[in-house]
């Protein structure tokens, strides 16, 4: 089955992700040492430090969860340098600040397409002593790749989508021997361990560890920016968080009822594209709305209602300055973002119905009352209502949220264990669970 997977590949590379990459290169959209990357053919520097690690994540979500793992890396003392590979445009972006926050990131850039050959001749060229896939990175070629080159394979953070277990089961046989490359598998709950297995891996080697999220690092470096300092005057701050059309219009709509009984609130839309800034700033301002942009590169402290954050990478701190945040994906069937930046930021939440891709973070969060979750977009109205004008609620929305988030952290060094184990040659002890991952598996084990 493999050599079929990558006959499929290598046709779909030259049919079709070539031509497109070469269409964006002639306008401007990318750029060639884009398209070598995603060749497999861009050049590497000699190993300087004892251990090199390949760590891929596709996206901002991922690069997020990945920082407390590279934070616990680089803090262990160890002759480690890294290396950072992405999926797209955006997680490039956000690994580039993460490059910037540490130094033992070596270079970071696009994995290469996912072919056989070209996969192996860039391990080669990269030489790493292991490899770190986050959460849903099952590259089937990477992974036999691997384990010929006799490179150690980790999976962190793992988790399967719900919706995607069918296609999964229906190759059970194909991701089996895939997931059979990967030495070690650390996932995110027992739900996750169950799913990983239904698929083909071996038990023995998937380890409920918890989720990294939880770990994630409060933003620091860019909030002396003057928009962050004039956003502290701006009063009482509505964040709704990467968000997908048409939700911009429903939220926009519900700050406008809200607006009649609290005309001093402000809202922040941060689209989970940024380039679809113009049309949410046009459709606020067609609703009457007096719309501001982030890129402005000022806010002033009167006479606005919107801010379009129409700029990557400034959402978490602009979460810090917000009383509450506004999930986008959840009201849309898109199946939610991330809750644990703006809780820990000190963000009442509010959430949708469609939180599938986070659903067990959603349900413990519920279960703690650290959040407000609805049932339809029409309730929006109501909800903010209820917050706003009932400070003892939002307050305790607010400190049930950090509290909840407290208690889970230190997963991530259980993870960095792992990875030093490895790279030291001992065997990981899996005894060594942290407290954390402890809580995570007993109540399991009851339901």
């Amino acid at each position: 089955m493999f050599a079929i997977y990558n006959s499929i590949v290598y046709i779909i590379v030259w049919l079709l992700l070539t031509p497109w990459q070469w269409l964006q290169i002639i306008f401007r959209y990318s750029t060639f040492e884009n398209w070598l990357q995603f060749r497999g053919i861009s050049s590497f520097p000699a190993k300087q430090a004892r251990h090199r690690v390949v760590c891929h994540a596709v996206s901002v979500g991922e690069i997020a969860a990945l920082e407390p793992l590279v934070k616990g890396l680089t803090e262990s003392g160890r002759d480690i340098e890294i290396v950072v590979t992405v999926g797209n445009k955006d997680g490039r972006a956000s690994a580039e600040r993460l490059r910037k926050r540490y130094t033992e990131i070596l270079q970071v850039g696009f994995l290469p397409w996912d072919r056989y050959g070209a996969m192996v001749a860039w391990l080669q060229r990269v030489q790493p002593d292991l490899v770190v896939v986050m959460e849903t990175e099952l590259w089937p070629s990477l992974f036999m790749a691997c384990k010929n080159l006799g490179i150690s394979l980790y999976i962190a953070n793992g988790r399967i989508y719900p919706a995607d277990m069918g296609r999964y089961i229906f190759a059970r046989r194909f991701f089996g021997q895939v997931l059979g490359c990967a030495a070690w598998i650390g996932v995110q709950d027992e739900h996750e361990r169950e799913r990983f297995i239904r698929i083909g891996a071996a038990p023995a080697v998937v380890h409920i560890v918890g989720n990294m999220k939880y770990d994630v690092p409060l933003p620091f470096g860019a909030i002396t920016d003057k928009r962050l300092l004039q956003l502290e005057n701006a009063g009482m701050l509505i964040v709704a968080g990467s968000t997908h059309s048409p939700e911009e219009q429903w939220i926009v709509e519900s700050f406008q009822q809200l607006r009649k009984t609290y005309p001093s609130i402000r809202l922040v839309l941060a689209p989970r594209h940024v380039t679809r800034s113009d049309s949410i700033a046009t459709m606020a301002e067609k609703e009457g709305m007096c719309v501001i942009r982030w890129s402005m590169g000022k806010i002033p402290s009167l006479e606005w209602d919107v801010l379009v954050l129409d700029e990557m990478g400034w959402l978490p701190a602009v979460y810090k300055h917000a009383a509450i945040a506004i999930i986008g994906g959840s009201f849309m069937n898109h199946g939610g973002h991330n809750i644990l930046e703006p809780a820990a930021q000190g963000c009442a939440v509010v959430i949708g119905p469609h939180m599938q891709h986070f659903q067990t973070i959603a349900e413990d969060f519920n279960q703690a009352n650290a959040i407000l979750w609805i049932a339809h977009h029409e309730d929006l109205d109501a909800a903010l209502m209820r917050m706003i004008g009932d400070e003892a609620f939002l307050c305790q929305l607010q400190d049930n949220a950090r509290k909840f988030i407290q208690s889970r952290q230190g997963v991530a060094d259980q993870y960095v264990k792992a990875i030093k184990d490895r790279l030291l040659g001992v065997s990981v002890d899996l005894s060594l669970l942290s407290d954390t991952a402890e809580r995570l598996i007993i109540p399991m084990v009851h339901e």
